[in-house]
């Protein structure tokens, strides 16, 4: 059922493809604009910020700017799962901007804050192990034990995500849950939502291997083509678990 649930979660974004675009391309848009407007007013580029950053040194005023354009990623992402939440589930059609008002997308991007602040604390014991290994280990076997380590938490990462989430396409759709909720809601789901999580973990490695093969702006094409296809299919798969295990949905 893994298979099941990315496969109609991918058809689902490729049928609706010019909704997908109206849903997210302005908000992209305004959000790159704020987030230079952003490292404009602390007086700094992206050139100085990443020279800054390279050389492990970041003033206040530029850390200030990385944090103010954090919140705005997770702000723009949570506009545009909300609508793309409230287009499938719901039939809400989007203009030429999805819109803010009426909208729970403040409620949705507390949520997720809170969802991701959780994840982190939780992988924070796993990251330790996976340092401690780093630091003694070393030839070609000590590759291979990081690699499965670092393989197995971002599938215990993607499961735990998966099955916690349901959480925000209720809280677009009106109709708020509980983090225990989702857990035991999704439970008899389990083994399908693991599976679905390995399917997307190798979807990404195989895209950022593929990309990182190819030169200049072919490698920056397919690196925005495929974080924009990532967001929307993740946005999806959240949409199509929420109207399986609550709605009672059928994968058409």
């Amino acid at each position: 059922m893994g298979w099941e649930i990315v496969r109609h979660s991918f058809a689902m974004l490729y049928r609706n493809l010019g909704n997908a675009l109206r849903i997210s391309v302005g908000p992209i848009l305004i959000a790159l604009v704020a987030a230079f407007l952003i490292l404009g007013v602390f007086g700094s580029g992206v050139d100085t910020l990443t020279e800054d950053i390279e050389q492990d040194k970041l003033p206040p005023e530029l850390a200030l700017a990385v944090l103010l354009n954090v919140l705005l990623f997770f702000f723009m992402l949570s506009w545009i799962a909300v609508a793309w939440h409230r287009f499938v589930l719901l039939e809400d059609y989007p203009g030429l901007l999805p819109p803010l008002a009426g909208r729970p997308v403040w409620r949705y991007l507390s949520k997720t804050l809170l969802l991701v602040l959780v994840i982190v604390l939780v992988t924070i014991p796993a990251m330790i192990v996976i340092a401690m290994f780093a630091s003694v280990l070393m030839g070609p076997i000590s590759t291979f034990i990081l690699s499965t380590l670092n393989v197995g938490l971002a599938l215990y990462v993607s499961n735990m995500w998966l099955r916690f989430a349901i959480v925000l396409p209720a809280t677009a759709v009106g109709r708020p849950m509980g983090f225990g909720e989702a857990w035991r809601a999704t439970s008899p789901y389990s083994s399908a939502i693991l599976g679905a999580g390995i399917i997307i973990v190798l979807i990404n490695a195989a895209i950022s291997m593929f990309s990182a093969a190819l030169p200049g702006l072919p490698a920056l094409i397919v690196t925005v083509l495929a974080n924009w296809i990532s967001v929307m299919l993740g946005i999806s798969i959240l949409t199509t678990l929420y109207g399986v295990i609550v709605e009672r949905r059928t994968l058409g």
